[in-house]
This record gives structure tokens, C-alpha cells and sequence, in this order.
């Protein structure tokens, strides 16, 4: 059951699977009749990167965030205009007083980054950032300062 390389020189796996729990491998390279191939997206976590460090009393603050920032005017592959989803605002707050607010449109790059300085902040401060886009979904990320 060798997978072939695809075009890009990676493996391809096949994942299957069973509905009433048995393997659904009969031996090392053999799938059960019984085995049902999976062909559904596998979703891996959004993340946000938040790193934040203190030097002399000022605190920088480096947040990678990650979200399709689309425009609402490119064309999709069928043509139509992929409609636009995009983060509105930017919350950042330090030990539950806010240091940053910012408010953001369709002109953004997808997965922004965001850098910015505040004073005040100690090592081992909470930092956190949330985001709302267009669509109403939102997310929200914890980081201690080093």
C-alpha cells in the first residue's frame, strides 16, 4: 500500500477509516473490505503568535495572526468575487488595561503581523489580543511577557 510521490515530491496518504470500530487495516500494507476511505478537508488549528519581551521598562509587543483578510474585489476561480471577510479590530491588553486598539479594513495583508510598544510591563505580565472581522467571528490569544 506504498503511497506514490505527488507532483510536489510529498508522500500522499490515504486515510481510512471504519464505522463500527474494527482496524481498518487487515495486515501492514492491506485495507478492509469493510474500510471506508476518507476524503473530507482536514482542518488544522488557527494559531496566533504572540511574542512580547521587556527591556528597560518597555515592552515590545510582536503578534502574527492568522486570517484570510480577503478584499471582497478579487475574482474567485468560478469568476465571482470571493466575498470580503477581513478583521475589523485589534484588542490588545496588558493585565486587563488596554494598550492597543486598532481598526482595520480590506487593505490589510492576509495573516497580518503587528508590532507595537507599550511601558510598564513587567516579565510574566498577561498579554492578550483579540480580533473581530466582518463576519463577526472572533478570536482571542494569551501570552505571558518574557
Amino acid at each position: 500500500m506504498a503511497e506514490p510521490p505527488s507532483s510536489n515530491g510529498m508522500t500522499l496518504l490515504r486515510i481510512y477509516y471504519t464505522l463500527d470500530g474494527s482496524d481498518p487495516l487487515v495486515g501492514p500494507e492491506d485495507v478492509s473490505p469493510d474500510a471506508v476511505l476518507y476524503t473530507g478537508a482536514i482542518n488544522v488549528a488557527v494559531t496566533t503568535r504572540i511574542r512580547a519581551t521587556v527591556r528597560d521598562g518597555i515592552v515590545d509587543v510582536r503578534v502574527l495572526m492568522t486570517h484570510e483578510m480577503e478584499t471582497g474585489q478579487r475574482p474567485g476561480d468560478d469568476g465571482k468575487l470571493v466575498p470580503a471577510w477581513f478583521i475589523r479590530e485589534v484588542a490588545v491588553t496588558h493585565n486587563g488595561n488596554t494598550v492597543m486598539t486598532a481598526h482595520w479594513g480590506p487593505a490589510i495583508s492576509k495573516n497580518p503581523y503587528l508590532q507595537f510598544r507599550f511601558r510598564g510591563g513587567a516579565v510574566g505580565d498577561k498579554i492578550d489580543v483579540k480580533w473581530t472581522d466582518n463576519r463577526g467571528e472572533s478570536r482571542s490569544d494569551t501570552a505571558a511577557i518574557a
